[in-house]
């Protein structure tokens, strides 16, 4: 949090406030119309085929902002299956005696 956020001010304001306030908007033919919703609370509009790459962004960032919010700094990911023998057993997936 910035200081002038802890002192209540910000040039923006954030997007809990945002919908707050477009829920108190006068009850309107204009209001009604999708085109006056929030764009990033509208989900027929950030369905759209157009907005592809954003969603994709967005899905990215989420974990990588709640690792960050974690204290995660590195993770490791591992693709595909792995079978590992019970302690002291012989690793039966191996097809040779290189791979075990």
């Amino acid at each position: 949090m910035t200081p002038m956020e802890k002192a209540g001010w910000t040039p923006l304001p954030h997007s809990d406030e945002d919908l707050e306030r477009s829920k108190s908007v006068p009850d309107t033919p204009q209001t009604r119309a999708e085109t006056y919703r929030l764009a990033w609370n509208d989900p027929d509009f950030m369905t759209r085929r157009e907005l592809r790459a954003v969603r994709l962004q967005l899905e990215l960032l989420k974990p990588e902002m709640i690792l960050a919010e974690r204290g995660i700094r590195s993770t490791v990911i591992l693709f595909g299956g792995a079978r590992l023998p019970e302690p002291g057993g012989e690793a039966w997936a191996a097809k040779n005696e290189t791979q075990k």
